[in-house]
C-alpha cells in the first residue's frame, strides 16, 4: 500500500491508503516517482498550492460541481 498524506498542505485532507495490486502498477508508480523526483511539488513549485490547483481544475473542466467531484472520485481509488 502507498500512504498519501497531504495534511501539511491542506489541513482538511485525510490520509489515504492506495492499494497497489500488481507489479505493473508498482512499476508505473516507480516511473512516476522518478519523473517528479526533481520537481518542487510544494507551494513554491510550478503547481502552486492545493487551492490553486483545485481552482484551475474547476475553471477548466466543464460541468457542475457535483459532476467534477464525481470525476475526481472515479480517478482516485480510496481504501478505508
Amino acid at each position: 500500500c502507498l500512504l498519501i498524506d497531504i495534511r501539511s498542505l491542506n489541513a482538511h485532507s485525510k490520509r489515504r491508503l492506495i492499494l497497489i495490486q500488481t507489479g505493473e502498477e508498482r512499476l508505473a508508480l516507480t516511473r512516476i516517482a522518478r519523473h517528479f523526483a526533481n520537481i518542487d511539488c510544494g507551494v513554491g513549485g510550478p503547481e502552486g498550492n492545493y487551492r490553486q490547483r483545485l481552482y484551475l481544475f474547476n475553471k477548466f473542466v466543464p460541468g457542475t460541481g457535483a459532476e467534477r467531484k464525481a470525476m475526481l472520485k472515479r480517478a482516485i481509488r480510496f481504501v478505508e
